[in-house]
């Protein structure tokens, strides 16, 4: 009789831990799309203040050289929100 407790304690357990762990992961996977559109949104507000800075009258190579660092930027953390 407590051989059959035990069993179906440990199944119960078992089962508990699963959805323990299954709501774990899924906050994890929430998180990490969370801190990745932080970082999209961060990289934008960046770039966007770089070439409000930029209108000041410098040159158009300073303005490409900004724009091209702005998109690689963009690229990274697009990437980096796709793994």
């Amino acid at each position: 009789m407590l051989a059959l407790e035990a069993d179906i304690h440990r199944e119960q357990f078992s089962r508990e831990w699963a959805d323990f762990k299954a709501g774990f992961q899924e906050f994890g996977r929430a998180a990490k799309s969370t801190r990745s559109i932080v970082t999209v949104a961060s990289v934008v507000a960046a770039g966007a203040s770089a070439f409000r800075r930029l209108r000041g009258g410098r040159g158009a190579l300073l303005k490409l050289l900004a724009g091209a660092g702005f998109v690689s930027a963009l690229w990274f953390a697009y990437r980096s929100r796709s793994r």
